[in-house]
């Protein structure tokens, strides 16, 4: 948290589309990320954040929201003073947690998706107004495409609870704020793409979407379809090959081993409404687990429950037998670079430049004298962009690829670049960025290449270092 914005989905959309806004100084639908399509509350937020201060405030406002997302599990737990244990060790096994703790300091959104659907439980759980669930649950359908299990568990827990005459009443009345903050976005999105939830209804129907790199997007659905681990979830690095933040934890597959024998409380109960739903998510998908975080809040309800049935002294136990281990972890795995930080070992530029990809083609661009957008290919990064950018999202397909796509000369594709005023060309080893066939693995046919080929004759190399390449686009 104490870094400058390093962190990926921070640079690559959750802030950088923010700072786009306000650089093209409107807010629209990015048509070169498929995240420009998704609910942006949190990233409205963000831009609210961006006018007032620094990047960095958008990594301290999401460890207050993690913060809140803690006290929702404590409070589900607690019943009285005799629990109090249980309801803090449930919200320490959360924590601990190495995809919680290592995204909660950063400038990501996981934790309000987290801090609505728990907040929903929460009032389930108290026998709130369908209403004012509903409310809660439209923040959370606000914030993006994958709160779809955990609203759809609500909705089923809201059915089971709801009187017998009165349980079709409950649903209406926690659908309708849903679909009232929805239908802005989604009338949006099927003007502009024929897709309300872009993308998808047109990923289920054709099976792919046009703009779509299919390697990229099976990457990140299924990025933990070949791990042996049980149910292919990275409960530890032992499974496979994972990432330190990327790690469950074991604990809770012990939690959902044990969910059956706790079902009987009704705590327990409103908490599957979030874990069997992420459950078969992740089952069907085995996506990066960011994307199922609410399972492992539910996972933490039901092992804080548990706990509580124990003394505290015997419930202590095996909850920090849990959670050191787990902390080692990911101290060693994370946390290395912000201890150099700190100590001033590092100054913040050594910090970006150590962490960034590409980070100095950013900065020859932010000093590039003439106006005009730049168009970075493969770049991870765009927020470190002074200027606007016409940038691929992580599973899109380049817009240049696009454009090939749609000329049959060489002047159709310079039309294209100088209708969208495009001045800088950023290329990167991921298309031959360093390399004298640099932009031609771009193309997929020979006609493309022959395109490329002539397109370069219109361009003039200004920057090259560390296999990054800038070019200027002349007139």
């Amino acid at each position: 948290m104490i870094l400058p914005v390093v962190d990926t989905d921070g640079l690559r959309y959750h802030l950088a589309l923010p700072k786009l806004f306000l650089l093209e100084g409107h807010i629209f639908r990015y048509p070169w990320d498929i995240t420009g399509a998704y609910p942006q509350s949190s990233e409205m937020l963000y831009l609210l954040e961006l006018i007032l201060g620094p990047g960095e405030a958008a990594k301290f406002l999401h460890f207050f929201v993690f913060l809140l997302s803690i006290s929702t599990i404590i409070l589900m737990i607690r019943r009285n003073n005799n629990n109090r244990h249980g309801a803090f060790l449930g919200a320490l096994l959360f924590a601990v947690s190495p995809v919680v703790l290592a995204t909660a300091g950063t400038a990501f959104i996981d934790n309000f998706v987290i801090f609505h659907l728990g907040t929903a439980c929460l009032l389930i759980r108290f026998k709130a107004r369908p209403i004012l669930i509903g409310l809660i649950l439209a923040g959370a359908a606000w914030t993006k495409w994958t709160v779809a299990p955990g609203v759809l568990g609500c909705l089923v827990v809201i059915w089971f609870s709801s009187q017998a005459g009165k349980k079709w009443r409950s649903i209406f009345f926690a659908v309708v704020p849903v679909v009232l903050v929805l239908t802005p976005l989604t009338l949006r999105n099927l003007i502009s793409t024929g897709d309300p939830f872009y993308p998808v209804m047109t990923g289920l129907i054709r099976g792919n979407v046009t703009e779509v790199d299919t390697t990229s997007f099976q990457y990140v659905t299924q990025r933990h379809r070949s791990l042996s681990g049980p149910l292919k979830i990275p409960w530890g690095l032992s499974v496979g090959k994972v990432e330190v933040d990327e790690v469950v934890g074991w604990h809770h597959l012990l939690g959902l081993i044990l969910l059956p024998l706790a079902l009987r409380d009704r705590r327990t109960r409103v908490a599957a409404g979030l874990i069997i739903p992420y459950l078969i998510f992740e089952i069907w998908m085995h996506p990066s687990v960011r994307l199922s975080m609410p399972f492992i809040w539910g996972l933490a309800v039901v092992e804080g429950q548990i706990l509580s049935k124990l003394r505290p002294r015997w419930a202590f136990f095996p909850a920090l037998l849990a959670a050191i281990p787990l902390l080692i972890t990911l101290g060693t795995g994370l946390f290395k670079t912000p201890i150099l930080y700190i100590r001033g070992d590092l100054t913040r530029q050594e910090v970006e430049q150590r962490i960034i990809p590409a980070w100095d083609a950013a900065t020859f661009v932010n000093k590039w004298p003439e106006q005009g957008r730049v168009m970075a290919m493969d770049f991870p990064a765009p927020y470190l962009f002074n200027r606007p950018w016409v940038a691929e999202g992580l599973v899109n397909k380049p817009p240049l690829q696009l454009w090939l796509d749609q000329s049959e000369t060489v002047d159709d594709l310079l039309k294209k670049l100088h209708s969208f005023g495009i001045k800088l060309l950023v290329v990167t080893p991921g298309y031959g960025g360093g390399q004298s066939f640099a932009l031609l693995p771009i193309s997929r046919s020979k006609h493309e290449a022959t395109l490329i080929l002539m397109l370069k004759k219109h361009l003039k190399k200004v920057y090259s270092k560390d296999s990054v390449d800038v070019y200027s686009l002349l007139d």
